[in-house]
């Protein structure tokens, strides 16, 4: 199962390790709901653990030690709603470097070259490249079929 979600914060934050655990606990939430949702389909057991990506690894040792900072105690809220989760083993929050995190085609602007490289990534193909094999595809076809008309006149004469 794959779900993405980009939106502006409603929350202003202080720094980027803030912003993360928002976004990481709003992540969560949607996590939990398709965590439960594949159990009550059938697929896997109660002890399916999904994996929670994040590119900022400040944010993950926030959420390690439950907020318990005082950097970040005003986040905590959001820590500690993510580590219960994980402390029941439903949710594992992991490192995901930033160059591979595929979330970014969505939410930052790329240059070319790398958004060329997440896109292929996602298997998304680029609408003009589809567009130019459809239409051979269509070519071939209709010569095939002209050429069967002309078998079929030829027959007839």
């Amino acid at each position: 199962m794959w779900m993405w979600k980009s939106h502006s914060q409603r929350r202003v934050t202080e720094d980027t390790c803030g912003s993360e655990l928002v976004a990481c606990c709003e992540c969560c939430k949607m996590v939990v709901w398709a965590r439960e949702l594949l159990l009550e389909l059938g697929f896997g057991g109660k002890d399916l653990q999904v994996p929670l990506w994040c590119d900022n690894q400040s944010a993950i040792a926030v959420v390690a030690s439950n907020g318990n900072t005082s950097r970040v105690r005003h986040m905590a809220k959001h820590a500690r709603f993510i580590n219960e989760y994980v402390q029941e083993e439903e949710v594992e929050v992991m490192y995901v470097p930033t160059a591979d995190n595929l979330a970014d085609v969505f939410t930052k602007a790329l240059g070319p070259a790398e958004f060329e490289r997440q896109r292929s990534r996602l298997n998304v193909e680029d609408v003009p490249n589809a567009w130019v094999m459809v239409e051979a595809v269509a070519d071939t076809e209709a010569g095939a079929a002209s050429n069967a008309d002309e078998d079929c006149e030829m027959l007839e004469a």
